[in-house]
């Protein structure tokens, strides 16, 4: 078992410090974390704690999965690492790629896949734009 912990359906105003107290119960923390929406600071409903032994890590599973915060059943799980393909593409790196090929639309859609960025485009009614971008490696 890993140390690293997703802890899911928080409530939105929780904080690192509120994790970290919580899971301080069950055993030594590492670290604790709330993700948080980039544009607006805001929690948004999830997070990671990682504990400092695999022992605290059962524990705290055990004890905390379902454990209500804030009138929530928090979920406590081992964390998985990410998906190597299909990540999100952030607005404005979408935004430029479409701008670049001239392509406006309304709705659009953008993910990295296997070293290029792929757009798909509906500028208009019926008319779809699908772009396959390459990334240059570093």
């Amino acid at each position: 078992m890993g140390r690293r912990l997703y802890v899911g359906n928080l409530p939105y105003k929780a904080t690192d410090e509120e994790l970290t107290a919580l899971f301080s119960t069950v055993g030594d923390v590492a670290s604790a974390r709330v993700m948080r929406d980039m544009a607006t600071g805001r929690a948004r409903g999830f997070g990671f704690v990682e504990m400092t032994t695999d022992e605290a890590a059962a524990k705290a599973i055990e004890r905390l999965h379902q454990h209500q915060m804030d009138g929530r059943a928090i979920v406590v799980n081992e964390a998985q690492p990410k998906p190597a393909g299909g990540r999100h593409v952030p607005a404005a790196v979408r935004r430029a790629v479409l701008a670049r090929h001239g392509v406006i639309g309304q709705r659009e859609r953008a993910y990295l896949v296997e070293g290029e960025v792929r757009v798909d485009s509906a500028p208009g009614k019926g008319t779809r734009v699908e772009l396959r971008v390459p990334v240059p490696r570093p």
